[in-house]
């Protein structure tokens, strides 16, 4: 299969593209290296340095069977700095991504992570008198 990673120099990345190219896969990574590193780059992989709010149309690139989203600014605390360029990479880049893959009928697999947030349930609990 022809797949395309997005997010493909980051550690989820890194390690999803370690695990396909073991099955032969053609593997295309595009990352704006913003987190990701060259350093880890994965051999029988294409790396293309490129920032996923910046385009429309990833078929210059080949054709793909399947794509990855996994890019994004992760962490919290620096949107709280750049919340604008947060949100145009997290919620638009998706966006164009989702566009893509819906126009061109390639199957999506989005990968999203947050913090857990822990909540003593007591509080949650309503108070009922008898």
């Amino acid at each position: 299969m022809n797949i395309l990673v997005t997010g493909g120099a980051g550690f989820i990345g890194t390690n999803l593209i370690k695990a396909l190219v073991k099955k032969n896969h053609t593997i295309t990574s595009i990352d704006n290296y913003s987190t990701g590193l060259k350093s880890n780059h994965i051999e029988g992989c294409k790396y293309i340095e490129f920032d996923i709010r910046n385009i429309k149309d990833y078929s210059a690139w080949g054709k793909f069977d399947v794509v990855y989203h996994l890019a994004a600014l992760a962490r919290i605390q620096p949107s709280f700095k750049t919340p604008i360029k947060t949100f145009e990479t997290n919620a638009n880049g998706t966006i164009l991504i989702a566009e893509y893959c819906v126009k061109n009928n390639i199957p999506l697999f989005y990968a999203g992570s947050a913090p857990i947030i822990r909540v003593n349930l007591k509080i949650l609990t309503p108070i009922v008198k008898k």
